[in-house]
Order: C-alpha cells, then sequence, then structure tokens
C-alpha cells in the first residue's frame, strides 16, 4: 500500500505489526467494543487469520479517580499482568503465576550507577549534555553559512534546556563515553 507524501513508517501503520503477536494495554477500565483501534486491529489480523497473535488487557477505574479502585499507567500493575499472563502462557508457554510476585526494593538496590562508576565516568545531567549539543550543532551550520549568527542565538536561547524548579531526582544523570 502506498499513500502518497507519506514516510514509509507511516504508510505501514497497524499493518506492519500484524501478523506478530500484540498485547494491546490500557492503564483504565476499558469499552473493548467502542474502541475504534481495537477493531481496527481485529480487522487487520483478520486479514492475515492471526487473530490468535491479538490480546488485551486493561486496568480499573478511570484517569481522573484516585485510590485503590483506580490503575495509573506509572507501573504494570496486577491487574495488567492478570489480562497478560493467559497470552503469554498461549503463545510461549510461559507458566501463569500462581502468586504475584510483591518484593519491593529500596532506591539503593535499584540505582544503575554505582559510586564507583559514577566517580570514574562522572556523567552530566541530561539539560546540560542537550545544550552544549544545541550549540555545537548551531556553531556547525553557522560556520558552514547556514544560520545567520544572530537567528542562531536566538535559536541557542529557545533550545537551551534547563532542569525545572521543584522536586526532582537529582541523581539521574546520563553519560556519554
Amino acid at each position: 500500500m502506498r499513500i502518497a507524501g507519506a514516510r514509509p513508517a507511516r504508510q505501514a501503520g497497524p499493518f506492519a505489526l500484524a501478523p506478530r503477536r500484540l498485547i494491546y494495554a490500557h492503564e483504565f477500565a476499558w469499552d473493548k467494543d467502542r474502541d475504534p483501534v481495537w477493531k481496527r486491529f481485529e480487522t487487520i489480523y483478520g486479514f492475515y487469520q492471526a487473530q490468535d497473535r491479538l490480546s488485551s488487557t486493561h486496568g480499573e477505574g478511570s484517569v481522573r479517580g484516585t485510590g485503590p479502585g483506580n490503575t495509573h499507567c506509572n507501573n504494570i500493575g496486577p491487574e495488567h499482568r492478570a489480562g497478560m499472563y493467559p497470552a503469554l502462557k498461549q503463545w510461549f508457554d510461559m507458566p501463569i503465576p500462581e502468586k504475584e510476585y510483591r518484593k519491593r526494593l529500596p532506591a539503593e538496590i535499584l540505582r544503575c550507577w554505582t559510586p564507583v562508576w559514577e566517580k570514574k565516568l562522572q556523567p552530566k545531567p541530561l539539560h546540560e549534555i542537550v545544550s552544549q549539543l544545541a550549540e555545537t550543532r548551531l556553531r556547525t551550520h553557522r560556520s558552514k553559512g547556514n544560520v545567520s549568527k544572530s537567528r542562531a542565538m536566538i535559536i541557542i536561547s529557545v533550545v537551551r534546556v534547563r532542569p525545572i524548579d521543584g522536586p526532582r531526582n537529582t541523581t539521574s544523570k546520563l553519560a556519554i563515553p
């Protein structure tokens, strides 16, 4: 199929997925019968006679709700996994766990940077890397005569990224070797 003016990735759309296995997930309660995307997936997977490779899962509640009856997208919770297990069992013969694993780990254990590697690599915060990259690229374009000096300074001031004020994780850094 060719769509005039569209890039190849957009031309394929959902066709690029089919007939691969797909679990279509929603973070909250979901009305399968009224979801136009689900209907499209069913049609497309039907073209390939691969409806058995299409599955779905969803959470509970609504985006406005709070509390235990409302699941959110900050994690894939037990409600979501319960809908995923049957598909994974069918497709890959993965056993369905009898009991959910619930051991929470402290942040120190989950950190990807050990003090030794942090000292060795000295990672920079992402906002510094992006600002430096933007300035370098603009300098290169300016040296080739592609961008006027005043326009380049405006672009640098617009793209300069700074961390927002307020609460944030100050330990997250990105290293560029």
